[in-house]
């Protein structure tokens, strides 16, 4: 987060360094501890156990080159798991420091509308990625591989041709990758808006190389955001770009599958505001009866289902075009003048 959209001054770039000192020091400090004759050694190889956030996975031992230490208050950190079923490896972020049951939250909220949407036959390639609260201020988070935060993408349709070139397409993209696409981006359109997902800088949005684009981080949800009146709903010019622009085919597909999304989610909204009123009494930060009035409000549900679309595909050509798009790119460059 910024508070200012200031130059970064010499101080700022001494203080960048010393985080890069700080993050490689704490990753050899854990490569070395992990190694034969280091403190956990034990941990390089044991009896099976299931992974707590999805006991259908057993690993059996760690890869102690695999420690990798992330830039932020609370320095998260991932380790690899040598995995029982196949040999192959399992990546688990570990976060101290952090309340992680409201992103857990929001995650079984996203999953639970999957599954509605899916039940209709409407997949929409959404990436609901695991997390578990294992105490106070502590908790495990599934890291999703083969994915890079926006900010590091660069030009979007660039990084899906060159992980899934097409000569037969105009795009030069495959078509089962600018489906994930296009179904990604309006999944998450809805799902982010309906939640009230705030704080959705480039960071917080990753593109997976099939194509799947899904949003992490949710620190700031129901219509809390750390930045004054950001966008309601995230959908940068270089993702409708990245379609083939506003007039394009893929474009208008985006639209209307958004539409739908919502309009199912909508025929749902008792559940989904029901199992989240249930929650209001378990003590996490932003969860309250006040707060959930605003999911419901923007479920529109005193409008019809053509008036609640249109307001929908309102809210979306905005996002990418006049103030709320310029406003947009001005805080995703004070976020990445700070860090």
């Amino acid at each position: 987060m910024c508070s200012s959209l200031s130059l970064p001054s010499k101080n700022n770039t001494t203080n960048t360094n010393k985080t890069h000192t700080g993050l490689e020091t704490k990753k050899r400090r854990m490569c070395k501890k992990l190694s034969p004759g280091g403190e956990y050694e034990d941990m390089m190889e044991f009896t099976s156990v299931p992974l707590p956030y999805d006991p259908t996975l057993q690993v059996k031992g760690v890869v102690p080159t695999s420690p990798r230490v992330f830039k932020s208050a609370m320095m998260p950190y991932t380790l690899e798991f040598v995995t029982q079923q196949s040999q192959k490896t399992h990546r688990v972020m570990f976060k101290i420091g952090d309340d992680v049951r409201q992103d857990q939250l929001i995650l079984q909220m996203i999953t639970l509308m999957d599954d509605l949407m899916k039940r209709v036959r409407l997949d929409l390639r959404l990436t609901p990625y695991r997390v578990m609260s294992t105490g106070h201020l502590e908790g495990l988070v599934e890291f999703v591989p083969h994915a890079t935060p926006l900010r590091y993408v660069g030009n979007i349709r660039t990084f899906l041709q060159k992980h899934n070139p097409s000569s037969t397409h105009a795009l030069g993209i495959s078509r089962a990758a600018m489906s994930n696409f296009v179904k990604s981006c309006a999944g998450y359109a809805v799902v982010t808006y309906i939640l009230g997902i705030g704080d959705r800088h480039l960071d917080n949005i990753l593109l997976k190389e099939n194509g799947q684009l899904f949003h992490i981080d949710f620190g700031y949800v129901f219509g809390r955001d750390p930045k004054w009146n950001a966008p309601l709903i995230r959908l940068t010019k270089y993702m409708v770009e990245a379609m083939g622009g506003p007039q394009s085919r893929h474009y208008h597909t985006f639209l209307t599958l958004a539409g739908q999304a919502y309009n199912i989610l909508r025929q749902n909204a008792s559940l989904i505001l029901n199992l989240l009123n249930l929650m209001v009494d378990a003590n996490i930060e932003g969860v309250t009866a006040n707060d959930l009035l605003v999911v419901k409000d923007r479920f529109m549900l005193d409008r019809s289902d053509e008036e609640a679309e249109r307001y929908l595909h309102q809210l979306l050509r905005s996002s990418v075009r006049g103030l709320d798009a310029l406003w947009a790119d001005i805080l995703d460059l004070g976020h990445a003048m700070a860090n």
